[in-house]
């Protein structure tokens, strides 16, 4: 009988066997605030709360796993993940429990321009851009959210990865150095400096001008405009060309400037002057094209400007194989001075 009332007695108090009666559940995971409320991917942010459940716990933002450093029941210390800028529910997770909290942003994470190849670059060439979080933000327009500016001036890329961009240097930049950053979303990048040479002037030009000085007394008189044609290979500090079937040979400097000539016997034809560029990307040059004879100490100078081009009517065009000879200075007389030096087209 005593055993009886022991065993309603531990019964009821709970007791016996090792059983127990109904458990109050563990309250679900509680985010007060996260602090700083924006940061970009990478940065580091502390959670607070209660019953957030410590070491186990994990950590997503808008559903991405992020790195937890330290964690207790009522902080956590988390990375944020590389994401899509904007906001973002951050929410905690303690076995199967979870709590979210709503009031978080991601911000655009920080470009950055590491190197810039090729590096001097030509005008009109391709650069490279190397570095880091160069993408924009998932489903936005590239040509609305990655820019890259050279000086004031803006690029829009021709491609974009998250670590390398590919641009199109402007023809018309100035030559010298010059300040690249990248913006990303609005975010802008470091500073790079880079050095931009001229465009390649390799092609064929039409030019034309008048004559400012004629000293030989034979010829056509001053103000009489003329037409050329002139070809040039650049090669790089040396450049090659020709006037007509006059070939000359000189230098051409990264900033654009030139000097070209050819000595024959005792006449020397010289071509010196400066390639320019449009910002629609037309590429010519000014220049004074000199033809002089040291026996008769006098010169024939036009003042020319030249644009390139692919293709223009061939009869308009002296021809590149026309056998023009310098020959005695009696040639220089009459015609036969005109005809070498003006190339007038027919």
């Amino acid at each position: 009988m005593l055993g009886l009332v022991f065993l309603l007695v531990s019964i009821a108090c709970g007791g016996g066997g090792g059983g127990g009666g109904p458990t109050e559940p563990l309250p679900n995971p509680t985010i007060a605030s996260v602090n700083p409320n924006q940061a970009r991917p990478g940065d580091q942010v502390t959670i607070t709360g209660s019953n957030l459940g410590g070491a186990q716990s994990s950590v997503t933002f808008a559903g991405v796993a992020a790195q937890v450093s330290t964690a207790s029941a009522t902080s956590i210390v988390a990375i944020v993940p590389i994401i899509a800028a904007g906001p973002a529910t951050v929410t905690v997770t303690s076995g199967s429990r979870s709590g979210s909290f709503s009031g978080f942003s991601v911000l655009s994470a920080t470009p950055v321009v590491s190197t810039i190849s090729p590096n001097p670059v030509r005008a009109g060439e391709t650069l490279i851009i190397s570095g880091q979080n160069l993408r924009a933000s998932v489903g936005l327009a590239l040509s609305q959210t990655v820019l890259v500016l050279i000086d004031a001036v803006t690029v829009v890329p021709l491609s974009v990865t998250n670590t390398e961009i590919q641009i199109q240097v402007p023809v018309n930049i100035t030559p010298g150095i010059h300040v690249l950053r990248v913006n990303v979303d609005g975010e802008p990048s470091n500073s790079v400096s880079f050095q931009v040479e001229i465009f390649t002037v390799t092609g064929t030009y039409l030019a034309q001008g008048p004559i400012v000085l004629n000293t030989c007394g034979i010829g056509d008189p001053v103000g009489t405009i003329n037409t050329f044609e002139i070809a040039m290979t650049d090669s790089r500090p040396t450049l090659t060309g020709r006037i007509g079937a006059i070939p000359l040979q000189g230098t051409l400097t990264s900033g654009g400037s030139f000097n070209i000539s050819h000595v024959e016997g005792t006449i020397t034809e010289r071509l010196e002057g400066n390639m320019i560029a449009t910002p629609q990307g037309d590429v010519g040059f000014s220049a004074r094209s000199t033809t002089s004879s040291s026996v008769l100490a006098c010169s024939i100078i036009w003042d020319i400007i030249g644009a390139r081009f692919t293709t223009v009517p061939t009869s308009k065009i002296p021809s590149a194989t026309n056998n023009v000879s310098h020959g005695s200075e009696d040639s220089l007389r009459g015609e036969a001075l005109r005809s070498m030096m003006t190339l007038k087209m027919q």
